[in-house]
């Protein structure tokens, strides 16, 4: 009599989840990914060495990645352990990643990792969210006449004091060159233009970042400490662990800038103008 087949998609074990992520995201659909991993990594899954709290998934060349997950070194590996914070491809049908990224490019949705687990199988899976941030609105206005841009994108976030955040963006140039024009309603250009200095910093995206932004005016920051050391004005938007330390380095500063933590607005440090 034939061994009958375990279901896909059931958890027999769950080694990592994301408890924050149905409190922050609206959850609009689920889908199980497959994921390549190293030998190690399924040794250190095997003993829950992982955590997906600060991860997300993106769409790159039509393939999908996990990005910023950590899997713990294997206790016993050797010279062949894995980097535990590499990026991850996520093994879907193309017609899934084409309806997320679909979803991400044109109605300002996000893919949320929820769950690492192990099915029925032994196979390692991934619980994987398409998800509209709570309290953030999308919006895309299009205007063929204008000369500066023709598509504007404004993302808006409501916090939990009710103050309102915005940050507006476009395409400019031949190149269609990504831009920032626009923030809480403060045009970038005219500040640009009276000398202000744009410093990023993010140890994940900025390799990326740099070269889609190549020619722009905006430095990437070797560290965190150099990035707000002499800035008259931070603004904090993520919220991965390393970034908890930034109220403290900056109350350590002689004149502490302006904050905007987007997070956690009703307890940030301000600075008072004299």
């Amino acid at each position: 009599m034939a061994r009958p087949k375990p279901t896909v998609g059931v958890k027999v074990k769950t080694v990592a989840e994301n408890r924050r992520a149905r409190f922050e995201y609206y959850i609009e659909d689920v889908v199980e990914a497959g994921i390549m991993l190293t030998g190690t990594e399924v040794k250190s899954l095997r003993k829950g060495q992982a955590s997906i709290a600060e991860s997300f998934a993106e769409v790159r060349d039509g393939q999908m990645w996990l990005i910023n997950a950590t899997i713990q070194e294997f206790s016993h590996g050797n010279i062949f352990n894995h980097e535990p914070k590499r990026q991850r491809k996520l093994l879907l049908h193309a017609r899934q990643i084409e309806k997320m990224h679909t979803a991400v490019s044109r109605q300002g949705m996000t893919l949320v990792p929820l769950s690492i687990y192990f099915n029925g199988r032994g196979r390692a899976k991934v619980e994987l969210a398409l998800a509209k941030g709570k309290g953030v609105e999308v919006s895309l206005t299009t205007t063929p006449d204008s000369p500066d841009f023709r598509n504007l994108i404004e993302v808006r976030a409501v916090m939990a004091d009710g103050s309102v955040h915005s940050v507006a963006g476009t395409l400019a140039g031949t190149r269609q060159r990504e831009k920032i024009v626009d923030i809480n309603g403060f045009d970038i250009d005219l500040l640009l233009a009276e000398g202000a200095v744009v410093t990023a910093y993010d140890p994940v995206a900025m390799p990326a970042a740099a070269r889609r932004l190549a020619g722009q005016p905006i430095r990437f920051a070797a560290n965190l400490a150099s990035a707000i050391g002499d800035a008259d004005a931070v603004v904090l938007i993520t919220r991965w662990d390393e970034f908890r330390t930034v109220p403290r380095l900056l109350s350590q500063l002689p004149a502490p800038p302006l904050f905007v933590d987007g997070e956690q607005p009703d307890v940030v440090p301000v600075r008072e103008d004299p």
